[in-house]
């Protein structure tokens, strides 16, 4: 039988939050409310038995509305977070679940077919968090947490994976009388499913379902406010731990610096297609035949997209503006650019210096340039490459130090806006420009020497000459 129990982590204000719950229900069943209360004050829990057998008694003395007291009491402290539920008391259960969501709660009589294999979603994930082993399936808006001070956890997971009825978990060394309240709670939060003769479970026949893969699904969830209850947004968790990444970024060895066309923006703005103009032109061009993209021709892009216009202090840490716009103003990603077919600049890899317009040599043409190139031809679907590919390298701490939960898909976002820009502007100036869905994040970790949890790519954008008219 389920058990439940007010999380520890709300411990210390366990009376205030019961009193605050109780209290509107009180006029209603005195008694009922009395008895719950004795009941959920302690620090082990109850069974849903009790609190059942509490209200069917309370009913039969005349408070014909204790049932309801007992289901709003439970509404109340889920909304908060503050229930868990359990396969057996907290100091016994191997299971304790809790929902994600404030209107989220267990079935209260939940029952389980015994006689069936159930099995676990390809979509659940394990992870640690603490000393507690949580595994939940996304979307589902629950979370459980496995006892981990025995091997019958590890078990657990083991005979799911494989697929077991109620009484096979008994190779687990799974006590008989959470079996069944394991199966049903697991199978509530979506983390297992009964599996039919072929060994499939029902999201394994499910058209929509079929294509998603798991890391996709879990990163839609956990970045997006609704079906789990996580922090997120501008939480600044490590602020008074750790420094702040700066604005700028330090400026990487080179071998040498390259100055770059800045185009008089008065001059553009008087000469430029219009707004419209661009993006009805705007496409992605593979032009097999081209002219060489130019150095000029870069330098002006790069102005008109990636430059540093200003730098400045807040009491929340140093910003820059440039001309996309970015998550929080963070502006996380550095542009480096690969260059195979430039008029005027030897081939090799190199770092923009958004602040001063320059481009900084980080490597001669080598085996790692030319695979970066051989990838995004391969993304291009074209026979020949591309005359630049512009990498974003972004440094993600400049975005998890202050976002929690969001922080890689504002990246990603921020990403969008800037080829965006980056389209708009190889639209005017005539040239081809081509965003990529998919680039070697280990290949730029071995251009650039870094260590790609610090700073990695994220986006690639190739730009060559205008093609023959």
């Amino acid at each position: 039988m389920m058990h439940v129990w007010i999380d520890p982590g709300h411990d210390t204000e366990k009376a205030a939050l019961l009193e605050a719950a109780l209290a509107p229900l009180r006029v209603h069943a005195p008694n009922t409310c009395a008895q719950l209360l004795e009941c959920l004050d302690t620090s082990n829990g109850t069974s849903i038995a009790d609190l059942q057998a509490i209200t069917a008694t309370a009913m039969d003395g005349g408070e014909t509305m204790a049932s309801d007291v007992l289901l709003s009491l439970l509404q109340s402290l889920g909304a908060i977070g503050a229930l868990r539920f359990g396969s057996a008391d907290r100091t016994e259960a191997v299971l304790t679940l809790w929902p994600m969501q404030p209107d989220l709660l267990p079935t209260m009589d939940l029952a389980i077919e015994e006689t069936l294999t159930y099995r676990l979603s390809r979509f659940a994930t394990l992870r640690r968090e603490g000393s507690r082993l949580i595994i939940e399936r996304p979307l589902s808006g629950y979370r459980a947490a496995i006892r981990t001070d025995t091997v019958t956890g590890a078990k657990l997971i083991a005979l799911f994976t494989e697929g077991t009825t109620v009484a096979g978990l008994a190779q687990g060394r799974i006590p008989t009388a959470q079996r069944a309240p394991i199966c049903a709670m697991l199978a509530q939060a979506g983390i297992i499913a009964p599996q039919d003769e072929n060994g499939l479970l029902p999201e394994d026949k499910d058209d929509t379902l079929r294509q998603w893969q798991p890391q996709d699904l879990a990163f839609h969830a956990h970045s997006r406010m609704g079906f789990a209850n996580d922090p997120i947004g501008a939480t600044f968790s490590f602020k008074d731990e750790i420094y702040a990444q700066p604005a700028l970024h330090p400026e990487p060895d080179n071998l040498g610096r390259v100055p770059l066309l800045a185009p008089e923006l008065n001059m553009l703005a008087a000469t430029d297609i219009s707004l419209t103009q661009a993006m009805e032109r705007r496409s992605s061009r593979r032009p097999q035949l081209r002219r060489a993209l130019t150095l000029a021709e870069l330098g002006i892009f790069l102005f008109r997209t990636a430059r540093i216009r200003s730098h400045f202090e807040t009491d929340i840490g140093s910003f820059t503006s440039r001309p996309y716009p970015s998550g929080g103003g963070a502006y996380e990603s550095e542009i480096y650019i690969t260059a195979q077919n430039i008029a005027g600049l030897r081939p090799g890899f190199y770092y923009y210096a958004a602040a001063t317009h320059e481009l900084l040599l980080l490597r001669e043409w080598d085996d790692d340039c030319a695979s970066l190139a051989q990838d995004a031809l391969t993304a291009m679907a074209m026979t020949s490459a591309p005359d630049a590919v512009l990498t974003f390298g972004s440094r993600f701490q400049r975005m998890q130090w202050k976002y929690a939960g969001m922080a890689y898909a504002t990246q990603l976002k921020t990403t969008g806006a800037a080829y965006m820009a980056f389209y708009l502007a190889a639209t005017a100036m005539g040239l081809s420009p081509c965003g990529l869905g998919l680039g070697n994040a280990a290949t730029f970790a071995r251009l650039t020497g870094q260590d790609p949890h610090f700073e990695g790519s994220i986006g690639e954008f190739a730009l060559s000459g205008p093609g023959d008219a």
